[in-house]
C-alpha cells in the first residue's frame, strides 16, 4: 500500500502485492485520492492479488477489508498533504480481521528552495 502525489494524476493511493512481486508482475491498482474502502476492495479484486485473497486453489480466503481501510485512510491523508510527500507501507500482513503494517517509509522531498525555514 502506498500513496503519493503523481505529477499527471494528482494524489493517488496504490495497492497490490509488494516487494519483488510488485516489480515482477506489475499488478498494482492506482486510485485517485481520496478513495473509499469499497473502491479499494473493488480495485484489488481486479488484481491477481484479489484472486489470491479470494482463496486461490483451495487456500482459505483472506478478508481484504482491513487492507482497504488502511489504503482508504492513507488516501485521505495524502489528498491534503504536501505534494512532495510519499508514503509506502510494505509489507502489510493480513491476519484474521486485522492488517498489520510491518514496515513503513515516509519520504518528504526537500524544499525546492534548498533550505529550511
Amino acid at each position: 500500500v502506498g500513496a503519493k502525489t503523481d505529477a499527471a494524476s494528482g494524489p493517488v493511493v496504490l495497492a497490490g502485492m509488494g516487494g519483488v512481486m510488485a516489480e515482477l508482475i506489475g499488478d498494482i491498482a492506482v486510485l485517485p485520492a481520496p478513495a473509499t474502502p469499497g473502491e479499494v476492495i473493488s480495485a484489488v479484486a481486479d488484481l491477481k492479488l484479489g484472486t489470491l485473497m479470494a482463496g486461490y486453489r483451495g487456500a482459505p480466503a483472506v478478508d481484504g477489508r482491513p487492507l482497504a481501510e488502511i489504503a482508504s485512510r492513507l488516501s485521505h491523508a495524502i489528498s491534503g498533504a504536501d505534494p512532495a510527500l510519499s508514503i509506502d507501507l510494505n509489507p502489510v500482513r493480513l491476519v484474521g480481521d486485522r492488517a498489520i503494517v510491518l514496515d513503513a517509509k515516509i519520504v518528504a522531498a526537500p524544499d525546492a528552495g534548498g533550505g529550511a525555514p
